[in-house]
């Protein structure tokens, strides 16, 4: 109930293009904050519940085309992976089937559709390639090949072509 009450705060800020910094500062002094601290306790639940936050404004920024915003939120995300990274096995794999779910939504079925009829988007893809770039480092850093592949079929299916124009 307190982050519906929070959100309608935020969604002021949001929706007007002069409050950039608002919207940043509120990011990172208190989303950022409860997000860290939520993958502290390692509550799956809780977990969900925080990330699920900003995964809201990221959908609203692609539907009012708002970049800066998509990239502010977007940022969490991948914050969340790094963080999920030190979970418990069993709410890690949880968390990473729920995160790379939510991605590639973002990906397939808001971003790619609208890049077809609007070349803006473009950049919204840019943005969110330079994550999957950034979320594969984590992964051979941290030498956990099976992330690393799940990830990587991510990429994969994010952008897949459903037609061909040629037999191979």
């Amino acid at each position: 109930r307190k982050l519906e009450d929070f959100s309608t705060f935020v969604n002021i800020f949001t929706n007007k293009a002069d409050h950039i910094d608002i919207i940043q500062s509120i990011n990172d002094d208190i989303i950022l904050p409860l997000q860290r601290l939520a993958f502290k306790c390692g509550d799956i639940d809780i977990i969900r519940k925080i990330t699920a936050f900003p995964l809201g404004y990221i959908y609203e920024s692609i539907e009012n085309s708002r970049l800066e915003v998509f990239n502010i939120f977007l940022r969490n995300l991948s914050i969340s992976f790094y963080e999920a990274i030190d979970l418990e096995k069993s709410v890690q794999e949880e968390f990473y089937d729920i995160y790379f779910r939510r991605l590639k939504e973002i990906s397939r079925y808001s971003l790619k559709p609208r890049v077809i009829k609007d070349e803006e988007y473009f950049k919204f893809i840019v943005s969110l390639l330079t994550i999957f770039n950034v979320l594969l480092k984590a992964a051979f850093d941290k030498e956990n090949e099976s992330l690393f592949l799940k990830i990587l079929h991510l990429v994969n299916s994010s952008f897949v072509r459903e037609d061909y124009e040629y037999d191979e």
